[in-house]
């Protein structure tokens, strides 16, 4: 970060925003026909970070829409909605190995 970007982040912390740096999903997919998703690809077994259930829920907030992906599977996106209810039951946000 240079010194201009943390300028700008703790005047921002001063003024009571919190800001994110990480935790943006992996793709933005533009479909030749439809509107544009933004895309988390996670392997079976791991969960989202706190970054990314921010940034995710800062997105859908947005009216932006955010699907996750199982294995890279095109065929297995989730409803982010539903994967943090996993995470929360089992009270796990960091990727697990």
């Amino acid at each position: 970060m240079n010194e201009l970007e943390k300028k700008f982040k703790e005047e921002a912390k001063r003024r009571g925003c919190e800001v994110l740096r990480g935790g943006y999903p992996d793709f933005l997919v533009i479909p030749p026909e439809g509107d544009p998703f933004f895309v988390e690809v996670k392997k079976d077994g791991t969960y989202l970070t706190k970054n990314q259930h921010k940034m995710i829920r800062a997105f859908s907030q947005l009216g932006l829409s955010v699907v996750i992906s199982f294995n890279g599977e095109w065929e297995c996106m989730a409803n982010p909605s539903d994967y943090y209810k996993k995470s929360m039951q089992k009270k796990k946000f960091r990727i697990t190995p």
